[in-house]
């Protein structure tokens, strides 16, 4: 069987290293580019949020003490995602251990966005998930604080393409839901 071709660099490698494999990665896939916001953007968050919420009482989790909405620089120049995090406290180990099992059966399951779902054996016992549908990114993570008795949800979307100038406006605003109780 014959020995697939190394790039230029690699070849003096090899000959001093005949018994080393050399395994040379594809270049990472391009960054998906941004689209546009579907709607205003207040409408987008409210929305949003909406959904989100939408989430969290579907995996069983007690009612939020906190939510906050907000804009985030997005990773190209002119582009944001929007931030929804909910946080609940007190939380006892046990309800919040059995909302995280929820979270990830849950996001499993096949329906409009294929969840991909980790749940990491160490550190904070939590859920992550990321998806992508349209060009839109979706990240979230479950996370169960047990020293301070905190269950929370943050679930960022995007990148949408807004132009710098909005882009600047949306990441600079102060969110108005910020500490809402029961929201």
């Amino acid at each position: 069987m014959s020995e697939p071709q190394l790039p230029p660099f690699f070849r003096p490698l090899r000959e001093r290293l005949p018994d080393v494999d050399i395994v040379v990665l594809p270049p990472p896939a391009p960054r998906a580019e941004p689209v546009p916001l579907p709607a205003p953007a207040d409408e987008v968050a409210r929305r949003t949020a909406a959904w989100v919420r939408e989430l969290w009482d579907g995996f069983g989790a007690p009612e939020p003490s906190t939510t906050t909405v907000r804009w985030t620089p997005g990773g190209s120049r002119g582009a944001v995602a929007l931030e929804v995090l909910l946080v609940a406290t007190p939380v006892d180990t046990t309800a919040a251990l059995a909302v995280l099992v929820a979270a990830a059966d849950s996001l499993r399951v096949p329906g409009a966005l294929a969840w991909h779902v980790l749940t990491p054996p160490t550190g904070l016992a939590r859920v992550q998930a990321s998806a992508e549908t349209a060009g839109v990114r979706y990240a979230a993570d479950l996370v169960h604080v047990p020293a301070r008795d905190r269950l929370f949800l943050r679930l960022t979307v995007g990148d949408h393409e807004v132009g710098p100038e909005t882009a600047a406006s949306l990441a600079a605003t102060p969110d108005a839901r910020e500490g809402v109780r029961g929201e």
